[in-house]
């Protein structure tokens, strides 16, 4: 079954793998990796916007696959390979192989093929996948090897982009709640309770302060409901389990606490420390620290986008209450099982129009919350027994606090994709639940229903679209030139196409300033941007003509070509226009761009 979902998965995802683009996520990480590759390092010799580990990934892949932008997502594809065994694995674990298959199938569906692009996020989501399963495995075995890799893996994803921070957040977590359980098996009911509570109770809440503070819960209802109240659910759920389960002396627990955690966070300094080291060794230590860790509150306040309206979580309500009210489902299987089929046929047919398709995305988009508040009340509500159902209670809590921590990823950018980088999690906490639960027809309708509507109206569509409406993103042309090769608009292609051979005719060969925003341009045409930075809010250039004109003039630039239409960036001003006209009095206009240039 694994085989054959295995092959399943990847046939449907390969038409995936050159199609499309938004040409500054290209631009970006393809420049990244060509820099790199011409010797220099990340963040010391040009600004990266991630941790650096992708440039050189993507730097490998250009060495041997050759620098185009199609070696990049076979990457990527390769990834994605090891992704699916580890996610049917997981699956594995609380339902048959043949449910397995079908959640794998429907992570499948919500993930790479609504964006195939090698960006940081896919990484993160596979390598928390793998060390998920790890410490499923640590729990299984006892081994502290399981327990380390699990660290490893999180430690990689910090070092492909911050954010795999939040995979750590999701394993100390679960290290705490495995801890309780083992107290209450091995010291038996007559040994002290509780002696961990007050370290528990008083960690907890700083944790949920830190979440509320840092992520926008103490100003907006949105993010309250998105990301604080998941943590609280899982504090709460920490604080009951010390209470009801732990178990020994203070000095014990805490001895086995520092074991498992510091077990897990060595596996995650380990390649941090290694990084580190490469860095240190090439002087570039400080640009590292300075760009990762700084560098990200000027990218939070010139690409943020807030998250859907607090109301919209109504869309996903019905769902939510079978879920927190699974006694429903015993009352009245049948209705519920026909209503559910008849209901979600009809949002499946309907969902072409706009609202009904944004009703749709809504009630996906808000499962994360569901499934952690669900899952967290079924543990709260549900007697303690460490015997038989130990083990899936340990996979639920680990899945939900996964979703929980990875959920994070949609700060400060919650535009929907960022919901796929952590729908695997939700289909697998949902799943482990019901499972619990006891199993109904209408978990199978809404599974089913996900699925198509992913299939049939998400990835059909493109990123740009996703959750708003359901079109066909046509992908009709081949991006020109030895460095494209992707499948594009017909429109793009052309505009490129042209746009290139204007650079290579006007700019005699010498170097030439493309912006705001348009890495892209430099990578396709195969010229060394005179910037550190991908995108000018970066720098500041976006907000300082002067000392653009002065950029222009210091290259010996015969060209410039001006975006009219930058991603986060302020668009040239009037001003700047005017005074590039005197500089390079011949323009031509190609789609969004205008080329400069001058005898």
């Amino acid at each position: 079954m694994l085989a054959i979902t295995w092959c399943l998965a990847a046939a449907y995802v390969a038409p995936f793998v050159e199609r499309g683009w938004i040409p500054h996520d290209e631009g970006t990480i393809a420049g990244g990796a060509e820099r790199v590759l011409r010797g220099e390092v990340p963040h010391r010799d040009f600004s990266d916007g991630y941790t650096g580990a992708l440039s050189y990934l993507h730097a490998g892949a250009f060495r041997v696959l050759g620098v185009r932008l199609a070696s990049l997502r076979w990457v990527l594809f390769g990834s994605f390979l090891l992704f699916v065994p580890a996610v049917y694995a997981i699956g594995l674990r609380f339902a048959s192989p043949w449910l397995a298959a079908a959640l794998t199938l429907l992570a499948t569906a919500w993930t790479v093929p609504n964006y195939f692009a090698s960006l940081p996020s896919w990484y993160n989501l596979f390598l928390a996948t793998f060390a998920v399963a790890a410490l499923l495995r640590h729990a299984d075995t006892g081994s502290r090897s399981w327990l380390f890799a699990a660290g490893v893996f999180a430690g990689v994803s910090i070092l492909f982009k911050i954010v795999g921070l939040y995979a750590v957040a999701a394993g100390v977590l679960f290290l705490v709640y495995l801890e309780q359980r083992r107290s209450a098996a091995l010291y038996g009911s007559s040994a002290r309770r509780g002696a961990l509570l007050a370290i528990d109770s008083g960690a907890g809440l700083a944790f949920v302060a830190l979440v509320a503070v840092a992520f926008g819960g103490i100003r907006d209802g949105s993010s309250l409901l998105h990301f604080v109240a998941p943590a609280a659910a899982l504090v709460a759920v920490l604080v009951h389990g010390e209470r009801r389960l732990g178990r020994g002396p203070l000095g014990a627990r805490l001895l086995e606490v520092a074991a498992l955690q510091g077990t897990f966070l060595a596996g995650v300094v380990a390649p941090l420390a290694v990084f580190a080291a490469g860095y240190a060794s090439a002087g570039a230590l400080p640009d590292l620290v300075r760009e990762v860790l700084l560098a990200p509150g000027k990218q939070i306040r010139s690409a943020h986008r807030e998250l859907p309206p607090a109301w919209t979580v109504a869309a996903a309500l019905p769902y939510a209450a079978v879920l927190l009210f699974p006694g429903l489902l015993a009352r009245a299987r049948r209705v519920l099982v026909a209503g559910s089929a008849v209901v979600l046929g009809a949002a499946l047919v309907l969902a072409r129009d706009p609202e009904t398709y944004r009703t749709v995305w809504a009630s996906a988009s808000w499962l994360n919350v569901v499934a952690v508040l669900a899952g967290a009340a079924w543990i709260l509500r549900s007697p303690e027994d460490p015997g038989p159902a130990v083990a899936p209670r340990e996979t639920l809590f680990l899945l939900l606090s996964a979703t929980a921590m990875l959920s994070l990823v949609q700060y400060p950018f919650a535009a929907p994709i960022y919901f796929c980088y952590v729908a695997p999690f939700v289909v697998l906490a949902i799943a482990a639940l019901v499972r619990l639960q006891g199993a109904s027809a209408v978990h199978a309708c809404v599974l089913v229903f996900y699925l198509l509507f992913a299939v049939v109206y998400a990835n059909r569509g493109y990123v740009f679209e996703l959750g708003l409406r359901s079109f066909r993103y046509s992908a009709d042309a081949v991006l020109p030139g030895e460095r494209g090769g992707l499948r594009v608009p017909a429109a793009d292609a052309a505009t490129y196409g042209a746009l290139e051979d204007a650079i290579r005719r006007g700019s005699g060969g010498r170097p030439f300033y493309a912006g705001p925003d348009c890495p892209e341009v430099y990578f396709l045409t195969g010229s060394p941007g005179p910037v550190r930075a991908s995108f000018e809010f970066q720098s500041g250039l976006d907000k300082d003509p002067e000392r653009l004109l002065r950029l222009v003039d210091s290259i010996g630039a015969r060209l410039v070509v001006l975006n009219g239409a930058p991603a986060f960036s302020k668009p040239p001003s009037d001003g700047l226009r005017a005074a590039l006209a005197r500089r390079f009095p011949y323009e031509r206009r190609i789609g969004a761009f205008v080329v400069r240039w001058t005898d």
